[in-house]
């Protein structure tokens, strides 16, 4: 049995381990050092450095492991790598030297250069250098391509002992953590080290399914990251994609990342989670919120509310559950039903606008009491639904109570005010009485005015042209009020 030790800071005593049944890497190549052990060097001979502890993932963050491996700078030969996953992720330093060719970049660990024999007609050139060969053989060490790790020692020229046995004993790490990869990938993700953990999920999907030892798998806890990149996040669904129906705590992974980015929620995320499932608009979190309710409490952006609202919009209107939810206070629950009015209003279901303006509407007064700025404005809300369902009489009610809560809790330069009134002109204008719109127009532009709204402002632009159509449909009707006070004449005389 050929002992070998693990690859560390340096290669001394601190860590003896056993090579796996059935590997024979170096038979007939490095027997000789079977039952020789080199002198200890360097800083862990020093130290006392320990094996890499497989323990709490939360402390493996390290410094040293936010190194991309498209840096592609000189490394120093002095240099003593302290991160754990050395010989997983990482560049291998054998007794100090660097394993990589002058000029190399360390992503061509994992680059794809062919089949096996590419690496074979390459060692056996009879040109190598003793570099090349050490570049080589760590290539093929790093993919686990123990086919070639064998060719590439029993090929070398340079009988350096050094380098074949630094490079026994990186190989020897290798294989000792091989049950462990998919811890390798947890550790990745708690450390936000991006970059290598791309490069391990495509090098290893499977890790995508184990668990942390919280329960979380890793498309979760990418997904509570707020700085988590949209390529990890679509790495790790395509990898797993069943791990978008795993709940922790009582949310989804669709729960989590809207949560967490908030504002910056990616549609193209969202749009490719609701792709491999698209039961997940549909299911509430424990507070009884589908993920378009944690949309709009939010911030999300509105492409990607109208992509969960055209998903499952019928799970919005069966869903009851949430207006009497205990976890979240009224005012919450106020703001989220207004917001889903929203919605409702910008896909023209006036309707559905209306029974979640409503529920808003009575929350609010429960929070807020009925003379308050926030009441008056859900008034308003409620009121333009009705307007747009045809329903002038309820919608002008609503608007003469909300105005009426402004003109005792609001002062004249208020722009509520003055969008108040906008509304009440239009439903009078659609009543055919243009001059008493006129008025409330007239009325809207002085509070805009002194709240000192630019003449640019879309709510100035939207007035002045509600201004001169209310006044063309006011020449047209008395046009034609005359015309046919005209023709009735007429006819009278004609009769006489």
């Amino acid at each position: 049995m050929v002992l070998l030790q693990s690859a560390g800071t340096e290669f001394g005593p601190a860590g003896i381990i056993e090579a796996p049944e059935g590997v024979d890497l170096f038979n007939d190549t490095i027997g000789k050092y079977d039952e020789k052990q080199p002198e200890a060097t360097g800083t862990a001979a020093s130290t006392g450095c320990s094996n890499y502890d497989d323990g709490d993932i939360s402390d493996l963050s390290s410094s040293d492991d936010q190194e991309s491996y498209s840096d592609e700078s000189d490394v120093s030969s002095s240099t003593t790598e302290t991160d754990p996953l050395v010989a997983k992720t990482s560049e291998v330093v054998l007794h100090g030297k660097s394993l990589y060719s002058p000029g190399e970049s360390k992503v061509g660990i994992y680059a794809d250069d062919g089949d096996d024999d590419d690496y074979s007609s390459s060692l056996e050139g009879d040109n190598s250098s003793e570099d090349e060969e050490a570049f080589m053989l760590e290539r093929a060490l790093m993919s686990q391509d123990w086919k070639s790790a064998k060719l590439a020692i029993q090929s070398s020229k340079s009988n350096d002992d050094e380098v074949i046995h630094s490079a026994a004993n990186a190989s020897a790490a290798v294989l000792s953590r091989k049950e462990d990869d998919s811890n390798i990938l947890l550790e990745l993700l708690v450390s936000a080290d991006w970059q290598k953990a791309k490069v391990f999920i495509q090098s290893k999907p499977n890790s995508a399914q184990k668990r942390d030892g919280k329960g979380r798998l890793p498309l979760y806890l990418a997904c509570t990251n707020k700085d988590a990149p949209d390529e990890i996040i679509e790495a790790l669904m395509t990898a797993y994609p069943k791990a978008l129906e795993v709940k922790f705590e009582g949310k989804l992974p669709i729960h989590a990342v809207i949560s967490a980015k908030c504002s910056n929620t990616s549609f193209g995320v969202v749009k490719n989670m609701i792709k491999f499932y698209p039961l997940s608009t549909s299911i509430p979190d424990d507070a009884y919120m589908l993920p378009i309710h944690r949309a709009c409490c939010y911030g999300v952006r509105d492409v990607v509310i109208n992509a969960l609202y055209q998903s499952n919009k019928r799970a919005i209107i069966e869903n009851k559950n949430m207006r009497h939810s205990k976890s979240l206070d009224k005012g919450m629950r106020a703001t989220i039903f207004g917001s889903i009015g929203n919605v409702h209003v910008d896909n023209g279901d006036y309707d559905l606008a209306c029974d979640s303006y409503s529920i808003s509407l009575l929350l609010k007064r429960e929070v807020y009491g009925n003379d308050h700025a926030i009441v008056a404005q859900a008034l308003t809300k409620l009121s333009i639904a009705h307007r747009k369902l045809g329903k002038l009489s309820t919608a002008k009610v609503y608007l003469e109570e909300s105005l009426s809560i402004l003109d005792r809790v609001a002062n004249d330069s208020d722009p509520e005010l003055g969008d108040t009134m906008v509304q009440m002109g239009k439903i009078f204008s659609k009543e055919r009485h243009f001059n008493r719109a006129h008025k409330y127009f007239i009325n809207a532009c002085k509070v805009y005015r002194s709240a000192k709204i630019p003449p640019e402002d879309p709510r100035q632009c939207n007035l002045r042209q509600l201004l001169r159509q209310n006044f063309a449909n006011a020449i047209k009707s008395a046009r034609a009020s005359r015309e046919r006070q005209s023709s009735r004449g007429q006819s009278f005389a004609v009769i006489g």
